[in-house]
């Protein structure tokens, strides 16, 4: 095409202008300039001076051509057809209030078949069009401070080449605002940074069946949405406010405002396939959004989605399948948004990819289904309230191998049927971490429709409550919920959890009701594995609420502060506190395990029972905690064909109507703990059970019953324990079951009736207050001329540390759970050190000279009492015809009946640089626990090196020979689960 440009453009840009040609245009300094000028005279449909003249004639022009209006002209120029634009075309109106351009069928196209078009129009309105407004068709098209209203069709068209809209109005348009299709960059626009670039505009009241407001389609360029508000848009289908579909490029929505748009889904944003990029959302807000039926019909995608309240997902924002790609939502404000599911986030199909959601606010959001009469019959739910909206605030559901960061963010104050605040359900090898963040006040609700289809049976229950307000609370998991995801990795670190509203698992719930059918299996699965489903560290959940706060029982009403079912989990240095539940306030588990370290549980509330503990086919593992100020209508801890140990922990300040700690066809060990100023019936009750009572202390208590132990058909082992000091409290109350008592201190009624080894009767064992006597918990400490202490008996000590951290033996061991110390109150811990040393020499072949022996570095380790460890490690020495001497020693020797080092797998072998020699550890350890720091040490006469690790070792209880509960298999392997360690996660990983 030849290129003309007239004199007055080139008087414009002086003669020391650098002029290229690109792509069809003229460009000047980098600005593109017009080959020819058109002016518009007349507000006529046709003739001179018309618009249509003078797109004629620019059509006719070769080059990139202009369009302006004479000074003064104003009003509306109602064509007679659509005017078509063939070549680069620039029209510059005076202004959006001066000229509206109106046709009968669509207003302005630009396109020509196999010529790749440059297109702008500025300083106009074009409205009430019968078609669409403007079409382009592989034109790079820049739409400024334009008005584009009221058009029958689609505001603005665009397809296969680049869109810039820059502080314009698309509006009330009634088949979507903006739509871009396939956008390339075809010639010579600044795209550099967007295939479709929208800025400092206003798109809202439009209407239509999928696409409201922004609709972008196959796009390979970048999408960009800075400082845009997008309102009051309006589709059937998805994507209210903004769809994007088939995405392969970065997008970026920034400093915008996406509020009451409405779609059958994804109400604010929708996004539907997204690959191989990334899609980033920063200082937004999105409020008002609602796919709560968008017109007076309600959209209906799905025959059996039936009823007048039926709404679809995403309120906020709807991410469906998103593939090999990374959305983050930074500085976001998403609030007042209500779907039927993810009233705030809805994510479905992450494949991976990843999920951050990172310094924002997602709060008063609502996923609800109302008015459903019925659910169609088949298998596969797990419970009542699997029906109905999920994930008020978030959802993210049928995930795989992909991950969640929730970092540093509020969800509060959402509401939902199930999940209020936020639900990951459904996925494959999810991750999941939610730190730093609060989530908090939000509520599940019940649903008001009749009878639903629950648990693996098929049985059914109808839910419907009359009583006011109990009727109004419902569903499960009220703040965080996990629910039947396949191989989760999931932690809360650092984050509040706290005053959440649910029917069931008010706080935090994780089930996977989809797993294998025998419960037991799953916790063989977490000792294959090394890891927890869940980590919950540096958290606190309280505060939070399972049920109304009056009316009668209905329903379950279970699980204040932390539920997980057929999971494993681990609690650490967190605090589950001041939650409220008909039955289980505090920490729920049934048919998983639980370990919980360095927490604190306290001033929880079970209006029935179970105010601190409950477990059912569990393995619940208690280390360093602190269970205290809880109060139960019954039991304050209820085991129930479980295994529970609870070891170097305090228990005080519990109320119950009941037992302290009941346990039923279980094994219960208490070790070195401290159970003190309980106000309860009887602190232990067992029946089909083993109860192991070591080195603890169990006195100061109330006792209405008059007996410490009630064991009926049980087996109960006593050692170097206090049971004495609780008032007129007998010891023991026991019906056909057998007591083997050793080395402890009782009551003096109990002088005639209990026969054992070494006991001492005494009704004050001469204990200070419960303080801070040092350690992690609060103890009870002997004072000078209590019967406890160097009591103990010459059996060897169990432990290397008292509960509180100090030397456990000083002279002769003490009975109960603290050691006498020579300084009463020691402030720090003090370690008596003895070595085990094993010295092997080893003759290895001539090598380079050179250097100095190193060792491989160690990771530390965690056995049992009994348990035996081959440990390789690896001596490496440039030296020539070195002979090492290998060294191993323990600073407690006591923890081992063996500690040996030999030969490793392979022969010793000479490198032209270096020796290798391969060694291994083999150690066995004895009955007692505790932790000890081995080192290594290698010397070749002329070099020393060193290298240490830590061997702990835990208890792990088995059950009564013989039992025939479910808890036979339970604590056999249950004792595995101590090697999982605090603190240490794993990434998800399919499992071939």
């Amino acid at each position: 095409m030849t290129q003309r440009m007239d004199a007055r453009a080139l008087a414009r840009v002086g003669a020391a202008a650098t002029v290229t040609v690109m792509g069809g245009s003229i460009v000047v300094n980098g600005q593109p300039v017009s080959a020819a000028s058109f002016e518009v005279t007349t507000l006529d449909a046709v003739g001179a001076g018309s618009l249509h003249q003078a797109v004629t004639d620019a059509n006719a022009a070769a080059g990139a051509d202009s369009i302006t209006f004479a000074d003064g002209l104003s009003g509306a120029i109602n064509l007679y057809g659509t005017l078509r634009i063939t070549d680069d075309l620039a029209i510059i109106g005076p202004g959006t209030d001066a000229i509206t351009i109106s046709s009968p069928a669509t207003a302005l196209y630009f396109g020509q078949y196999g010529q790749p078009l440059v297109g702008s129009v500025s300083g106009l309105t074009i409205s009430g069009a019968d078609g669409s407004g403007i079409l382009a068709y592989e034109t790079d098209l820049r739409l400024t401070d334009v008005v584009i209203t009221g058009n029958d069709g689609v505001g603005v068209r665009a397809s296969g080449g680049s869109f810039v809209l820059d502080a314009g109005t698309v509006s009330d348009n009634g088949d979507g605002g903006v739509r871009v299709r396939r956008a390339d960059n075809m010639a010579t626009l600044d795209t550099s940074s967007g295939g479709m670039i929208i800025r400092n505009s206003t798109i809202s009241g439009n209407t239509g069946f999928i696409g409201g407001g922004v609709y972008a389609d196959e796009m390979d360029l970048p999408v960009v949405i800075d400082d845009t508000d997008i309102v009051d848009n309006r589709v059937l289908a998805s994507g209210g406010g903004i769809l994007l579909d088939e995405i392969y490029a970065p997008v970026s929505i920034s400093n915008s405002y996406i509020a009451r748009n409405r779609a059958g889904s994804g109400a604010g944003i929708a996004v539907d396939e997204l690959y191989d990029t990334t899609m980033t959302i920063t200082d937004t807000v999105i409020t008002g959004n609602s796919t709560m039926s968008a017109y007076d019909e309600p959209y209906q995608p799905e025959p059996f989605l039936i009823g007048p309240g039926y709404a679809g997902p995403g309120g906020g924002i709807e991410l469906n399948d998103v593939y090999e790609s990374t959305v983050t939502l930074q500085g976001v404000t998403i609030t007042d948004n209500e779907a039927g599911n993810g009233g705030g986030v809805h994510a479905q199909g992450l494949d991976d990819s990843s999920l951050i959601i990172r310094a924002s606010t997602i709060s008063g959001n609502t996923a609800q289904m109302e008015g459903r009469p019925e659910f169609y019959e088949g298998p596969g739910y797990a419970s009542p309230y699997d029906f109905g909206g999920s994930g008020g605030g978030i959802l993210v559901e049928r995930g795989y191998e992909s991950s969640f960061e929730l970092v540093e963010s509020t969800v509060t104050e959402n509401t939902a049927n199930n999940g209020a605040g936020v639900s990951i359900r459904n996925n494959d090898y999810l991750s999941v971490d939610i730190s730093g963040s609060t989530v908090s006040n939000n509520e599940t609700v019940r649903i008001s429709y009749g009878p639903i289809l629950y648990g693996p049976v098929g049985m059914t229950e109808d839910i419907v409550v009359e009583e006011a307000p109990y009727d109004t609370v419902g569903g499960a998991g009220g703040g965080v919920r996990f629910s039947n995801n396949s191989y989760l990795d999931a932690e809360i670190s650092g984050s509040t959890i706290a005053g959440n509203v649910s029917g069931l698992g008010a706080g935090v719930m994780i089930d996977d009701f989809r797993r294998r059918e025998d419960p037991r299996e799953q916790i063989e699965q977490i000792v294959v594995e090394g890891q927890p489903d869940l980590h919950i560290v540096d958290s606190v959940i309280s505060g939070n609420r399972a049920g109304a706060e009056s009316g009668p029982r209905r329903g379950f009403w279970m699980g204040g502060g932390v539920l997980a079912g057929q999971v494993d989990i681990v609690i650490e240095n967190s605090s589950v506190a001041d939650n409220v539940a008909f039955e289980g306030a505090g920490v729920n588990v049934f048919y998983g395990s639980a370990l919980i370290h360095g927490s604190t549980i306290s001033g929880n509330t079970a209006l029935y029972d179970d105010g601190a503990i409950q477990a059912q086919g569990s393995f619940v593992d208690v280390h360093d905690t602190s269970i205290v100020d809880n109060e139960s209508g019954d039991d304050v801890i209820n085991v129930y064909e479980s295994e529970l140990v609870i070891t170097d922990s305090t228990i005080s300040g519990n109320t119950g109507g009941d037992e302290l700690i009941d346990g039923y066809e279980s094994a219960l060990a208490i070790r070195q703990t401290t159970i003190a100023s309980n106000d309860v019936t009887a602190l232990i009750d067992v029946a089909y059970a083993s109860l192991e009572v070591t080195q603890s202390t169990l006195s100061g208590n109330t006792l209405s019953d008059g007996e410490a132990i009630d064991a009926e058909y049980a087996e109960v082992t006593v050692n170097r324990s206090i049971i004495a000091g609780n008032g007129a409290a007998r010891a023991f109350e026991l019906y056909e079951s057998s007591l083997d008592v050793r080395n402890s201190i009782l009551p003096t009624v109990e002088q005639t009736d209990v026969i054992g080894t070494n006991l001492v009767f005494a009704d004050d064992p001469e204990l200070g207050p419960l303080q801070d006597n040092g350690g992690e918990t609060e103890t009870r400490e002997p004072v000078v001329g209590s019967p406890a202490i160097d009591a103990g008996g010459d059996e060897p000590a169990e432990f290397v540390e008292d509960q509180r951290g100090a030397t456990r033996v000083v002279r002769t061991i003490d009975i109960g759970a603290v050691e006498f110390q020579d300084d009463p109150n020691p402030t720090t811990t003090t370690t008596t050190t003895t070595t085990t040393t094993t010295t092997t020499t080893t003759t290895v072949p001539d090598s380079t000279p050179g250097g100095g022996p190193s060792i491989s570095p160690l990771a530390n380790v965690v056995t049992n009492p009994g348990g035996s460890l081959t440990i390789p490690f690896t001596v490496t020495d440039p030296d020539d015809d070195a002979e090492f001497v290998i060294t191993v020693e323990s600073d407690q020797p006591g923890l081992f009946t063996n500690l040996t080092t030999g030969p490793g797998g392979g022969d010793s072998e000479a490198f032209f640089e270096a020796t290798v020699v391969e060694r291994v550890i083999e150690l066995t350890a004895g009955p007692a626990l505790g932790t000890a720091t081995i080192t290594i040490t290698v010397s070749d006469g002329d070099a020393t090196a060193t290298e240490t690790f830590e061997v702990e070792v835990l208890a792990a209880t088995l059950p009564p020979t013989g039992s025939d509960s479910t808890n036979g298999l339970i604590a056999a392997v249950g004792a595995g689960l101590i090697a999982l360690g605090a603190g240490v996660r794993r990434t998800a990983k399919r499992q071939s």
